[in-house]
């Protein structure tokens, strides 16, 4: 069995680069600014100002954006932050770039056969995180933090595409671990339809699932995303599309490893930013 425990020890553990949005942006210097904060969370704040500068985009064009929409009576302004209003701006799952392709033959070797936990009810090719950290450590001579970071990036961007999921039918049963639902290994999943409907369901409503968040959660040290109220709602909502019921996690892994999580190192626990969540009011 693979346990949860360590998946979470990784979220946990986790150490960005100082933007805080994750690395290994090319730089475009056509890039709209409404199209890049799209994939930020529609959130115009200093990190992502930062990041938004670094991809390309001009300082002038993200000044005139935030002002633009300011006084707008749906835009979320929080702290240091603005988050562009549902007219302005629709989120879009983040797209996370790792140093590490499920191609690559260290991660291919990473996963468990297809048949090594049939036995148990549990089909499929699972992920095996530790062996991947310290195989592409050794390999690539990267430190343990870097090993780490670029695990949960290839986890985000992987669930992102769909080609990786945390599945089960019920929030009382842990996955084995998050695994393939492409080629063969996705071939004797049984649920492999329903998890992909349900990821279909998150792509069309992550706008939708964050913004609801926003107000439920608080923008504090070791902060929690989703709000315990989502998995009832997810659940309500997937009723005849998928009983997928970890679709939140999968939410917040791929949030995670996007960097919408500031501050986090192996000593601390780091807080969402916005538009995941908003800033206590002062007094």
């Amino acid at each position: 069995m693979i346990p949860l425990l360590p998946i979470l020890a990784l979220a946990a553990a986790l150490t960005f680069d100082g933007d805080g949005a994750g690395a290994g942006r090319t730089v475009d210097a056509d890039l709209d600014p409404l199209d890049f904060f799209a994939g930020q969370g529609c959130a115009i704040g200093p990190s992502t100002r930062a990041a938004a500068r670094q991809a390309g985009v001009d300082r002038a064009a993200i000044d005139a954006l935030a002002d633009k929409w300011r006084d707008d009576p749906e835009t979320v302004a929080t702290g240091d932050w603005l988050v562009l209003p549902p007219k302005a701006c629709t989120m879009t799952l983040p797209v996370v770039e790792s140093a590490l392709k499920l191609t690559d033959p260290e991660v291919q070797a990473a996963f468990s056969a297809a048949d090594a936990y049939a036995g148990e009810d549990s089909p499929g090719c699972f992920l095996d995180g530790d062996k991947l950290r310290a195989t592409t450590a050794a390999a690539r001579g990267w430190t343990q933090d870097q090993a780490m970071i670029e695990y949960l990036r290839l986890v985000a961007q992987s669930l992102r595409s769909g080609d990786l999921t945390f599945y089960t039918d019920s929030p009382l049963l842990t996955p084995y671990g998050i695994h393939l639902t492409t080629g063969s290994c996705g071939e004797v999943l049984p649920y492999r339809d329903d998890a992909r409907r349900a990821h279909e369901y998150l792509v069309e409503n992550f706008d939708m699932i964050v913004r609801r968040n926003l107000q439920e959660v608080t923008c504090e040290y070791g902060g929690s995303w989703p709000a315990v109220e989502e998995a009832e709602r997810l659940h309500n909502e997937l009723q005849g599309i998928s009983q997928h019921a970890w679709l939140g996690f999968e939410a917040y892994l791929i949030v995670l490893g996007a960097g919408w999580y500031e501050g986090v190192s192996l000593t601390e626990k780091g807080m969402p930013r916005p538009p995941l969540c908003h800033y206590p009011e002062a007094g």
